[in-house]
């Protein structure tokens, strides 16, 4: 009896554990890690906002991502910690929001901690707020108890929760405040004038000044691959500029020796925590690698380099391992295996030394018995190493010991946006048939009734309606593979987008990330990838001129007046250059204009545009006038040329 006794404590003991909250319903990896904390946890959605007001309670919205590290010590510490909990069910409504679900909500938030810090938020976003969603207070990763020099959510809740009872007005008039600020910090004063003046100079002057010399790249630590920029130096350099050649170049040969990338298996960490680039934090995400290859892809057909080529074929080779999952590609992979950061990707010495004893390129590998990472492990990069030979002729053996490991968690997301930005990637990369059949899948899953969806898990039907980003990253993606086959049906399905996108985002002259009940205004920052309201603008300077639409063309004036003082965000700077240099338009027969594709592109303009049409002759068009018309390829070419040449 004693026995049984004993036994049914253990049952209900290992039951309680495993409580779930509301959270357990959700479909999103973020969210369903946490439908077993102990904390009384509520999905994002006028439901929760209802509850707070009935119960008179504050908000304790908690933002994040499922491979984020910082999220899961925060969880560990604090959300599975029953007197957290007990503090946050009794006096807060607690709301879990996924920021790769809800990007503008996250966008929005950040805003309102960068008004209350005066410095930049991350992951885990922790926002107080009342019932009518007014900020309270802002932080990031909290601790428990105070470390660190930060107070802990221990002492922090039950003094919000007092002293927000006790002044009300108070704390409601500084929110207002708060919130004010934080719309009001997207509005700048404009200046016209400057759209009036070359800009090449201008932007490359603003891009050296956050070029760091000694290790390049752009700024210190930590430090970001910053494709947006590369982008636009990328452009820059065919407009003439040779410095923004140079700056492209060193950046793109450092992070391939870097640890950023990883040398084993091919792609990109998110970040490099060091200036060097030598030690990563390791999560990898889709969108980053998408980016990065754009770029390197672009530099190898204007360099010929094969050290761009080969980090192409290996990160697609390990995105295409990973992450592709029946026709489309998963979001993004953890840092961490089995608590550890970079587990799965480290190395003991001895692994090292079992691989070669050559003990030169051990030294240059920078590797020892005590690790350059923690806990004594290895991290390999490359940028000490002279022979890059001498390091293949390890990499299989190195391969052989992750076989026998455990993969990082993979959020299984399938995101509309990121997979589009993949459909570029492709692209660029010449893998024509991949990049048709990605866009192909997207159409098949993330299209219900011709209507666009945020993102997709396992064979889930699809509930969130697409955001801005999702529109302007995959009509991005149509365009650039209209440029590779032509495909009428490619170019029209873009077109008819782009009307959807200005209908649903574009309201009273101003964009917004959503069509849903939360207004948060589209931001023109590349931060984590390119801006999705610059490059929605980017596709209307190319379809105003493919589909001769001048009402597109005078949205993108008028957005780009109203924000000419952000001129230098990389983007919107690329935007910028492609209206006052004009794109140009070859129409023609399209099997006729793909034969002289390379011809067009050692022709070096940026923004030279191909547009199949039943003309049996080739015509050359600025947006509302054409300037050259010829019968054979020589002569189109040559008169393409004489008209640049004069500018």
């Amino acid at each position: 009896m004693r026995y049984i006794f004993i036994f049914l404590i253990f049952l209900t003991l290992l039951f309680s554990s495993q409580k779930e909250n509301s959270l357990i319903s959700e479909q999103s990896p973020y969210l369903l890690q946490h439908a077993h904390n102990p904390v009384d946890w509520i999905a994002w959605g006028e439901g929760a906002f209802r509850k707070a007001k009935k119960e008179k309670k504050l908000i304790f919205l908690s933002i994040g991502y499922s491979t984020c590290h910082w999220c899961h010590v925060m969880a560990k510490e604090s959300f599975e910690d029953e007197n957290i909990a007990k503090l946050l069910n009794k006096d807060y409504i607690s709301i879990k929001v996924d920021k790769e679900q809800y990007p503008h909500i996250d966008e929005y938030y950040q805003r309102i901690f960068k008004v209350m810090k005066n410095r930049s938020g991350g992951w885990p976003l922790t926002i107080i707020m009342d019932a009518d969603k007014h900020p309270l207070y802002a932080g990031t990763y909290m601790p428990s108890h105070d470390k660190y020099g930060w107070d802990g959510l221990t002492k922090l809740l039950p003094l919000l929760h007092r002293e927000y009872h006790l002044h009300n007005k108070k704390f409601i008039d500084s929110a207002i405040k708060y919130e004010k600020l934080a719309n009001n910090s997207q509005i700048k004063k404009v200046n016209k004038e400057i759209l009036d003046k070359p800009l090449n100079g201008l932007l490359l002057k603003s891009q050296k000044k956050d070029f760091d010399y000694l290790y390049n790249g752009f700024f210190l630590s930590p430090k970001f691959p910053h494709s947006a920029r590369l982008a636009l130096l990328q452009e820059l350099s065919e407009l003439g500029e040779k410095d923004a050649e140079k700056i492209v170049n060193l950046s793109l040969i450092s992070m391939a020796n870097g640890g950023i990338y990883d040398q084993v298996e091919g792609g990109f960490f998110r970040y490099s925590t060091d200036a060097a680039w030598r030690i990563p934090h390791f999560e990898k995400m889709l969108y980053s690698n998408a980016e990065i290859i754009t770029i390197y892809a672009k530099a190898y057909k204007k360099t010929r380099n094969p050290l761009f080529k080969e980090i192409v074929q290996n990160s697609l080779k390990m995105l295409k391992r990973h992450f592709f999952n029946d026709g489309l590609y998963f979001s993004a992979s953890d840092a961490d295996t089995k608590h550890h950061e970079g587990l799965y990707y480290l190395y003991s010495y001895e692994e090292i030394n079992n691989c070669t004893k050559d003990k030169t390129l051990l030294e240059d590998l920078d590797v020892s018995r005590f690790g350059n990472f923690e806990n004594g492990l290895n991290h390999i990069y490359l940028d000490a190493l002279d022979d890059r030979d001498g390091f293949k002729r390890i990499k299989n053996c190195l391969l052989a010991y992750r076989t026998k490991r455990e993969f990082p968690f993979i959020d299984k997301k399938k995101i509309l946006s990121w997979n589009s930005m993949m459909v570029t990637a492709l692209s660029s990369a010449g893998l024509f048939n991949e990049a048709e059949e990605l866009i192909l899948n997207i159409n098949k899953k993330l299209f219900i009734k011709e209507e666009a969806y945020h993102f997709i898990i396992d064979d889930n039907i699809p509930i969130q309606k697409a955001l801005l980003e999702d529109y302007a990253f995959f009509i991005s993606s149509l365009l650039s593979q209209y440029q590779n086959n032509l495909n009428p049906k490619l170019l029209n399905q873009a077109y008819s987008l782009s009307k959807s996108a200005i209908k649903y985002f574009y309201k009273n002259n101003n964009w917004y990330s959503s069509n849903d009940d939360f207004k948060s205004r589209a931001s023109l920052l590349d931060k984590y990838y390119s801006s999705p309201l610059s490059v929605m603008l980017l596709n209307l300077v190319n379809l105003s001129a493919l589909k001769t639409d001048l009402s597109f063309y005078d949205i993108v004036k008028t957005t780009l007046e109203k924000n000419s003082n952000q001129i230098n965000r990389a983007t919107l700077a690329r935007v910028a250059l492609a209206i006052q240099n004009g794109p140009i338009t070859i129409k023609g027969r399209a099997n006729n204009l793909l034969k002289l594709k390379n011809s067009f592109e050692r022709i070096g303009y940026p923004y030279l545009l191909l547009e199949g049409s039943e003309e049996g002759v080739f015509t050359a068009c600025r947006l509302n006038s054409c300037f050259g018309v010829a019968k054979t390829a020589d002569e189109i070419l040559k008169k393409v040329n004489s008209y640049l040449s004069k500018y």
